[in-house]
C-alpha cells in the first residue's frame, strides 16, 4: 500500500496523507503498481511530532518546527499583541496563550515584563499605578498654593476658557492694590486613591492675600524657568 503525504505549496507544511490512486498510465507501461503523486504530495512520511510543531518539507526530507498559531499569539517588549501567522520560532516576541493575550491586549496596564517573561501585576501595584496616575493629572491640572490648589485653566461664565496665571491673575493683583478683597475658588486635594469625576466637592471659596498673590507670581517664574 502506498500512502501519500500531502504538504502546503507556500509554507511547505504538512497537510495529511491519504491512500495513493494508480498512474493509469505508468502502472500500464510498468506492468504494476505506480503511484499517482499530485504535485504537492510526496512519498516520504513525515516524523512524529509533538503538541505546536508541525513537520515542514526540506528538500527531499522532513524538519520538525514550532508551530504557535492559532492557540497563541505574540507580544511585543511594549505589550502590543498580535497574531501569529508565521512557522518557527517568534524572534523578539513573547509566546502567551490565546487568552492571556487577549487580556493583554485590553488591559496592557496590568501586566509587566520581569526578568524576560510577561507577569500579571498584583492588585495593590495596579491600585498604586491608578493613584499615581490621577495624582499626576490633578497635579498637571493644579498649582498649590497656602490658601489650597488653583485650576490652572478657568472656565468663566461665557464657556470661555483662561489661564489663572497669565490671564486672570494681573487683574486680581490690581484689585487687591485698590484695596479689594477678591475671592477665588480654592480646591482641596482630593484621596487619589479613589476615582473622581466631579471636584465640586473639594471646592472652597476664599479670600486671597498678599502672600498668595506671591506665591502665584513665583509659580508663574518657575514655569517659565525665570
Amino acid at each position: 500500500m502506498n500512502i501519500i503525504y500531502f504538504y502546503d505549496k507556500n509554507t511547505k507544511e504538512y497537510l495529511g496523507s491519504r491512500i495513493a490512486d494508480p498512474d493509469p498510465e505508468e502502472t500500464k507501461i510498468q506492468g504494476k503498481f505506480v503511484p499517482l503523486i499530485p504535485s504537492n504530495a510526496v512519498l516520504i512520511p513525515p516524523p512524529e511530532y509533538g503538541e505546536n510543531e508541525i513537520p515542514v518539507l526540506n528538500g527531499e526530507h522532513w524538519e520538525i518546527v514550532e508551530d504557535f498559531r492559532g492557540k497563541f499569539l505574540k507580544v511585543d517588549e511594549n505589550l502590543n499583541v498580535s497574531e501569529i501567522d508565521s512557522l518557527g520560532k517568534q524572534d523578539g516576541f513573547f509566546i502567551v496563550e490565546r487568552e492571556t493575550g487577549l487580556n493583554i491586549r485590553n488591559f496592557p496596564s496590568h501586566y509587566k515584563i520581569v526578568e524576560n517573561s510577561i507577569v500579571k501585576k498584583t492588585p495593590e501595584e495596579i491600585s498604586e499605578e491608578k493613584k499615581q496616575i490621577r495624582k499626576a493629572k490633578f497635579i498637571n491640572e493644579f498649582f498649590e498654593t497656602s490658601l489650597g490648589w488653583v485650576r490652572r485653566k478657568v472656565t468663566m461664565k461665557d464657556g470661555s476658557k483662561k489661564d489663572f496665571l497669565s490671564d486672570l491673575l494681573p487683574a486680581i493683583k490690581a484689585g487687591m492694590e485698590m484695596g479689594q478683597t477678591p475671592e477665588i475658588i480654592f480646591y482641596n486635594e482630593p484621596d487619589f486613591n479613589v476615582d473622581y469625576a466631579d471636584l465640586t466637592d473639594f471646592q472652597e471659596l476664599k479670600t486671597v492675600n498678599a502672600i498668595f498673590i506671591q506665591e502665584c507670581l513665583a509659580q508663574l517664574a518657575e514655569d517659565f524657568g525665570i
